[in-house]
């Protein structure tokens, strides 16, 4: 196995690990947990490197720990995006009305783009898998593919006309359930009068 120099961590930083951590925080406007512990640890063996009191094996080995957490919170990083698009492209895919009227592809073209999305996930796991102790950067690329087939249907997603049709949606709601209280509340109150009408004049 080939030592990892500290040119090849920068370039995988700038190249790699910013994209997807960017991409990520973007869409959840968070910073989630998990990958800031990556970071951490990744930053911790990297000033281990930097140590003059540590031998050259020693801080070669920590270059290359430092590395190998940085790929890791790279792939977690595109792992937990596509979770997230996928629970947003869920909500929609579920809603015959959303699917309808809210996205700008014909209903037909995004359910094959689901489709496409979520097969990639498949592909992506399945080579993760194969590559479990072994070279990272296959799964980081599938995983990154996922997300990409992810955001040609999210591009397509009118936001406006979502927001507009959950506001009618709710309001829908609240008429039919307070329809509903309403007629509750007269058939109950027929009854009791029947009742009483009935125990008086029988």
């Amino acid at each position: 196995m080939p030592q990892t120099d500290i040119a090849e961590v920068v370039s995988f930083f700038n190249n790699e690990f910013i994209p997807a951590y960017s991409d990520l925080t973007g869409f959840i406007v968070n910073k989630p947990q998990e990958i800031l512990i990556g970071i951490e640890y990744a930053f911790s063996h990297l000033m281990q490197h930097f140590n003059e009191e540590l031998g050259t094996e020693s801080q070669d080995k920590n270059l290359e720990k430092a590395y190998h957490h940085l790929q890791r919170a790279t792939l977690d990083c595109y792992k937990l995006l596509w979770v997230y698009m996928n629970t947003n492209i869920v909500q929609l895919i579920d809603n015959q009305n959303k699917r309808k009227f809210c996205v700008n592809m014909v209903e037909g073209d995004l359910l094959l783009a689901y489709q496409r999305f979520r097969t990639k996930a498949q592909e992506a796991r399945t080579i993760e898998g194969r590559n479990v102790g072994l070279d990272i950067m296959p799964s980081i690329a599938a995983y990154k593919g996922a997300c990409i087939e992810g955001r040609k249907i999210l591009v397509n997603i009118d936001e406006i006309k979502v927001n507009d049709l959950e506001k009618l949606e709710t309001r829908a709601y609240r008429f039919i359930t307070a329809k509903e209280f309403i007629v509750g509340l007269l058939t109950g109150l027929v009854s009791s009068l029947i009742i009483y009408a009935i125990q008086i004049y029988f």
